[in-house]
């Protein structure tokens, strides 16, 4: 359409709220001056869908933009969300919706103040006030405060916290991935969360609610948490209190980079990644001083003094599928207050390198009858346990540690793999055999390994670290070659001291040519090296021709 000249733009003015808006022509404005509203006319003979004014929308709509999308004329509701409305399959059965009904499913902290950035600035209050506004407005059992919950999210971006931000009840916070959302703690007298119950009572304050209103249903996903290095304390990143059903997924713990750091592969002196406490009086004390059903999984702990410290009464904390790096300890375990201590936990599936320390550490428990029952299994520890040289490879027992100690009854190893046991069984001899695990519990290695035991000679078979204490070994085994196959099992009872008594059961099927001897088979313990080397050297005396053993043990210390 050409257009030639424009002399003067001619506008039909009036009352819309007195008289209406009158059918236009086309192309002709018409401006209501009391509402100020502003329309055009059109007609179906010239193409237009309608023979309808057209309203078109002016600045003074703009903050009005949802109010005017959501309205309704003529029994028709103005709204311009449909789920996949250009796909004729699903169109059908999807219905128009409102856009301020849509976008309240979600909720991010930036509708709170927070400016998404990755040039960090304290977001303390904000986050706070997201929080509250999400999950603790209105009385803790009002429809208002049930109707208001959402996933809050929390985008990409980094973000610096200096007061902890407490979680009420179903607090559920989500990142946009680790290393995305990243938030830094730059206070040494706080955490960046902490549980807190219905009625906004703390850990520290010793008046935590119970029942209905007790803590409980918080999750954190997706984000990573650090400390600044200036600002590493003991107070933990994470603290979980007296909380029922409690979720970290996804998630990074660590002390943020520091370039100018000389300290081997960044071991700091401070920090811890997760406290979860419950307050303590044992299991018969009310569910107000229990933290129950806690579970840690998929997530990094690193460059910390503690991944994860867990107090008083909690029980079934479940620690999944993480990996703890460059700590001082990987897991501690502790009674306060003389009372029981944490139960039942059940540690699986994670990765321990770069561990000074104990891997996992349970502490005594002031009851002695009272059996922490936890349960280590499948998780794969490396350089754990050996001070800070952190080699597999030691030669003293200057700084080293068991890599799992357990202080108290009831607890089990099973088919945990300590790389240590590995480098024991082909090391010199100058290896130094530090325990695996220490305490009163059963270490069971449940996969089987094998050694080869040539003829007319003296083979070992598998050392056994000694631990200082009693312990009972159990070594499962099947030897054979082309003519024999013998089963059994070895029975090594080891005094405190390091001396052992040996006793092998077992059943053999054996070929012998007629006028040849029976092979001559036994096992013994040849080396007994407690001062210097903490081993028994468990050997196959063979007078045969070649056989392999196959073995798997079990220790009860």
């Amino acid at each position: 359409m050409a257009i030639v000249e424009i002399a003067r733009i001619q506008v039909r003015r009036g009352q819309e709220l007195q008289n209406g808006v009158p059918q236009l022509e086309p192309g002709e404005f018409g401006w209501a001056q009391d509402t100020e509203n502003l329309y055009i006319g059109k007609r179906i003979s010239e193409g237009a869908s309608s023979n309808e004014n057209t309203r078109i929308l002016t600045e003074n709509d703009i903050e009005n933009i949802f109010s005017i999308l959501n309205v309704t004329s003529t029994a028709t509701v103005i709204s311009p969300y449909k789920y996949r409305s250009e796909t004729p399959h699903i169109a059908s059965s999807s219905v128009p919706r409102f856009i301020q009904d849509k976008l309240d499913e979600d909720v991010s902290i930036c509708e709170f103040g927070v400016v998404q950035s990755f040039t960090a600035t304290d977001i303390s209050t904000e986050f706070q006030i997201g929080v509250n506004t999400i999950f603790y407005n209105s009385g803790w059992d009002s429809y208002e405060r049930k109707d208001s919950r959402r996933k809050l999210k929390i985008p990409a971006g980094h973000y610096y916290i200096s007061n902890a931000i407490e979680l009420p009840p179903y607090s559920f916070l989500e990142g946009e991935g680790e290393d995305l959302t990243k938030l830094t703690l730059v206070s040494t007298t706080t955490n960046i969360f902490r549980t807190i119950d219905a009625d906004g009572n703390t850990f520290e304050t010793g008046l935590m609610e119970s029942g209905v209103k007790r803590s409980r249903q918080i999750t954190i996903k997706g984000m990573t948490l650090e400390y600044d290095p200036t600002y590493a304390s003991n107070n933990a990143l994470i603290s979980i209190d007296n909380t029922l059903n409690a979720s970290i997924e996804d998630c990074i713990l660590r002390t943020a980079f520091n370039s100018t750091s000389t300290t081997t592969y960044g071991l700091v002196n401070a920090g811890i990644g997760i406290s979860i406490r419950g307050t303590g009086g044992g299991l018969g004390s009310g569910d107000v001083n229990l933290c129950e059903n806690v579970t840690i999984q998929n997530c990094k702990l690193d460059g910390l003094y503690i991944g994860i410290r867990t107090t008083g009464t909690v029980i079934r904390p479940t620690i999944e599928k993480n990996v703890f790096s460059n700590l001082n300890r990987g897991l501690e375990f502790y009674t306060i207050d003389s009372l029981p201590g944490p139960s039942n936990g059940i540690i699986k599936n994670n990765r321990f390198e770069n561990v000074v320390a104990e891997g996992i550490f349970v502490g005594e428990n002031s009851d002695n009858l009272y059996r922490t029952n936890h349960l280590s299994e499948n998780n794969f520890f490396i350089q754990t346990g050996n001070g800070v040289g952190l080699t597999d490879n030691i030669t003293s027992s200057t700084n080293t540690s068991p890599i799992i100690r357990f202080n108290s009854q009831g607890n089990k190893s099973i088919n945990d793999y300590f790389n240590r046991r590995s480098l024991a069984n082909k090391s010199s001899s100058t290896f130094y055999y530090a325990p695996l695990v220490k305490g009163i519990a059963l270490v069971s290695s449940v996969e089987i390994t094998s050694a080869t035991v040539v003829s007319s000679a003296t083979t070992s078979v598998t050392k056994i670290p000694l631990t200082g204490e009693n312990q009972f070994v159990s070594i499962m085994y099947q030897m054979f070659n082309g003519s024999l196959s013998r089963s059994g099992e070895i029975s090594l009872n080891i005094a405190n001291d390091g001396y052992p008594s040996l006793t092998d059961t077992y059943n053999y099927v054996e070929t012998i040519e007629e006028g040849a001897e029976s092979p001559e088979i036994y096992f013994e313990v040849s080396d007994i090296y407690k001062s210097s080397k903490n081993y028994l050297d468990l050997v196959c005396v063979n007078n045969s021709t070649q056989i392999t053993v196959e073995y798997s043990i079990n220790t009860l210390i």
